[in-house]
This record gives structure tokens, sequence and C-alpha cells, in this order.
């Protein structure tokens, strides 16, 4: 799989955007590819030379050594994870008996 199969680009795609290019840059296009094709080298050859860079410098990185897994001991009691409290009881109405008011007194 090459670098630009993801840009799916077939023989017609191609012909196009040289057509265009042509058209555009007319007689100084093969001077334009020279130049793209060497600055697409220099790219290249700077992103090999990183990459080689960081590939040998990655045995030199120290391991951390990992705890061992002991699941039989207990833990410390300060560590101890703590019961979250109860939740709190639902408050509920109750029920009163309705208030006399000035519309309910006899008539006299």
């Amino acid at each position: 799989m090459s670098a630009l199969a993801f840009l799916d680009i077939g023989f017609g795609e191609i012909v196009i955007v040289g057509f265009v290019g042509l058209l555009l840059y007319g007689g100084r296009l093969p001077e334009m590819m020279r130049t793209f094709g060497g600055m697409y080298r220099k790219l290249r050859r700077s992103v090999e030379d990183l990459a080689r860079d960081v590939s040998s410098e990655m045995p030199k990185i120290p391991s951390i050594p990992s705890m061992p897994y002991r699941p039989s001991a207990p833990l410390a009691p300060e560590a101890q994870p703590k019961a979250p409290p109860p939740p709190p009881e639902p408050v509920r109405a109750t029920p009163t008996a309705p208030r006399p008011s000035d519309d309910d007194a006899p008539l006299v």
C-alpha cells in the first residue's frame, strides 16, 4: 500500500491535474515539477532521519518496573473504602385538619 493510497487517485485524475497545471504554468511546468520533487525528497529524507534517530534512542530509555499485583493482601484500615452514608429518609406530609374560615360560619 502506498503512502498516497488514501487519496485514491486514478489515471484520469492525474491527466486532468496535469492539463490544469499545463494551462496555469505553461512552459514552466517541468521546472515547477522538479522544484516540487526536490522539496518532497528533502522532506522525506528529513522524516526518515527523524524516525531513525527516535528508534535508535528508544532502547536507551529506562523502563519503569510495575508494582506486583497481590489481590490477597488486605488494605490498610485508612486505605479501605468507606461505605457511603445512607440516603436520607423521605419527608412525608402529615395530614392536617382544615381550618375554619369566615365563609363556613353559621348565619345568625
